[in-house]
Order: C-alpha cells, then sequence, then structure tokens
C-alpha cells in the first residue's frame, strides 16, 4: 500500500497512485499547480489526465474551432485533429511535482 503524504489517501497498487499522482486533487493540493503540464480545451476546461481529458471532449458541447492544447504543447484549431493528436502523440512536456 502507498500513502499519499499530501491527499492523506491510501492506494492498494502502483497504478492507482500513478493516477492519483496526476488527479486535479492532488495537483490542486501541491506547490507547483500552476507548473503542472495540463490539456487545454477551447471551452477553457485544463486537465492534467489524458484519459479525463479524452472523455471530456467527447462530452464537450463547445464546437467552436479554436485553439486546444496538448500537454507535449502542440495547439490545434479543429477538434478532430486535436483528438487524433492526442491518440497519437507519445511526448510529454516534463512539469515539476
Amino acid at each position: 500500500q502507498v500513502t499519499c503524504d499530501q491527499c492523506e489517501e491510501t492506494f492498494s497498487n502502483q497504478r492507482n497512485w500513478d493516477q492519483h499522482l496526476l488527479s486535479e486533487k492532488h495537483i490542486r493540493n501541491g506547490p507547483y499547480y500552476d507548473d503542472v503540464p495540463k490539456y487545454k480545451c477551447a471551452c477553457n476546461f485544463y486537465q492534467a489526465r489524458r484519459d479525463n481529458y479524452l472523455r471530456h471532449l467527447q462530452r464537450c458541447l463547445f464546437r467552436i474551432d479554436f485553439v486546444y492544447v496538448c500537454v507535449c504543447g502542440e495547439p490545434t484549431q479543429d477538434k478532430a485533429a486535436h483528438e487524433n493528436h492526442i491518440n497519437l502523440c507519445g511526448r510529454r512536456r516534463r512539469g515539476r511535482g
């Protein structure tokens, strides 16, 4: 078992712990919240976890093509192209924490 000193939660395995480290709850409690790379939707929704961000994109009703940003820093104006980029992107910009 692993316990998060910052959030005081306990995790039964490494995978759950790794996901927690990218959760909004953990990141918001940390000293480097603004430095953590996040995906950005055109509706101004930010998310550090890829799976949660992709789920948001599927449900987001904001249909105006604006600027979406991947954690690697790649901006995209088209939502479909942005989803495709995220699915193919293997690069991650390093953040603190």
